[in-house]
């Protein structure tokens, strides 16, 4: 599967458990510090924001982290594309 296309089928999986995504433009905060992709809270609520200046990679990898966390049983109750399962198995796998 393509980058975009998992990102895309990861974000619709995020709308289906309940978890905001935003994306935001990849414009530089006051330092200069380019915006960058992340899981945040916003009054107590888990959200994730994807800077449309990062790689399709590392938006995939920010999502599939908040999604594995957010929903952790969604792995082992609904039917995924091989692709995205693969992928969030791997975010899940212990690290060594």
């Amino acid at each position: 599967m393509e980058p975009e296309a998992l990102l895309a089928r990861l974000v619709e999986l995020a709308g289906e458990v309940g978890l905001p995504v935003r994306r935001v433009r990849g414009s530089a905060v006051e330092d200069g510090t380019p915006a960058r992709s992340a899981v945040c809270r916003v009054y107590g609520s888990r959200w994730v924001l994807l800077a449309a200046s990062d790689p399709a990679d590392a938006r995939i990898a920010v999502l599939a982290e908040a999604l594995v966390e957010h929903a952790p049983r969604l792995l082992d109750e609904r039917f995924l594309e091989p692709a995205v399962r693969e992928r969030l198995e791997a975010q899940r796998a212990p690290r060594a």
